[in-house]
């Protein structure tokens, strides 16, 4: 919200909107929400070429919840894709 805050005063355009709730951020579409499985069935349908960004402390998110993200990502969905 503050990226989309500072576009609007500067009077630009740009790709950020304010989001008020989860349900606003997952319906914008340029993030995704994904629960381990979804990210790994994701990442076979890209493929080898394809590739994953992940955004742990988007939207300024408390560090924790970032590491706890990144825990699960190196847990749940690194294993399973590295077959």
């Amino acid at each position: 919200n503050a990226y989309a805050a500072w576009q609007k005063e500067a009077g630009v355009g740009g790709p950020y909107r304010e989001m008020k709730t989860l349900e606003d951020l997952k319906g914008f579409g340029h993030y995704k929400v994904l629960t381990p499985q979804e990210t790994i069935d994701r990442a076979r349908k890209l493929g080898d070429a394809g590739m994953l960004i992940m955004h742990p402390l988007m939207g300024g998110l408390d560090p924790k919840v970032g590491w706890a993200n990144l825990e699960l990502f190196a847990d749940k969905v690194m294993p399973a894709l590295n077959r």
